[in-house]
């Protein structure tokens, strides 16, 4: 995984970006017109709302880690941050936080989670909320992908001396159920490395034809 050197940030695609225009649209709007169906257009906006508004205020949370910033934490995510609490103890050396970085020959940018020590080794880490359990890598979608995409990018960095080769995504539950960590070693990265390759491929393909 990774490069050569940063790019600068502006005009290239983020990860996120990219993940979204290459997911079958069929599984959005099918999961979309099942929530609607349960809750009605109302109460559906509100859900969507409440869900943005929790993934705010828990990813501030886990911003202010590297700071020590010990603002007040909110009652939406007081179950987020039960579920995450034996997690936390693996983590220790938060390098950074909500950082943006650049792959130079790939041409991709975005912002990722977490850098730090986790179980002593260096590592990207996602954190993602979630109200269904997630027990399995497949059950997490293209989390692996937009993780280990983070991981590329850090290390094409020339700042970076010793390569980030392990990643991990963690799935914190609403209702205060232990976390489900995902821990990927350098094998696993390879493996979502290439098929995140794959998945820029066909943005790049997709996105030339429509210039």
């Amino acid at each position: 995984m990774g490069g050569l050197k940063y790019l600068s940030h502006e005009k290239t695609p983020s990860v996120t970006t990219i993940l979204n225009s290459t997911k079958p649209l069929s599984l959005i709007l099918k999961w979309r017109d099942k929530k609607k169906g349960e809750l009605g257009e109302e109460r559906f906006k509100k859900y969507q709302s409440e869900i943005r508004k929790r993934g705010t205020e828990f990813h501030s949370f886990i911003k202010n880690l590297s700071s020590g910033d010990g603002n007040a934490i909110s009652d939406n995510i007081n179950g987020s941050l039960a579920s995450i609490s034996s997690v936390l103890k693996d983590v220790t050396s938060v390098i950074a936080t909500e950082k943006q970085v650049s792959h130079f020959s790939l041409g991709y940018s975005g912002y990722f989670d977490m850098l730090a020590l986790f179980r002593g080794v260096p590592c990207i880490i996602e954190w993602k909320t979630s109200e269904r359990p997630k027990p399995t890598l497949q059950d997490c979608y293209e989390y692996p992908l937009q993780v280990v995409a983070y991981a590329g990018a850090v290390n094409s960095s020339p700042y970076v001396s010793v390569p980030v080769t392990h990643c991990a995504v963690v799935i914190a539950y609403h209702d205060g159920s232990p976390a489900h960590v995902h821990a990927l070693n350098l094998e696993l990265c390879e493996k979502y490395w290439q098929k995140w390759l794959v998945k820029l491929f066909n943005y790049r393909q997709t996105n030339t034809i429509l210039q």
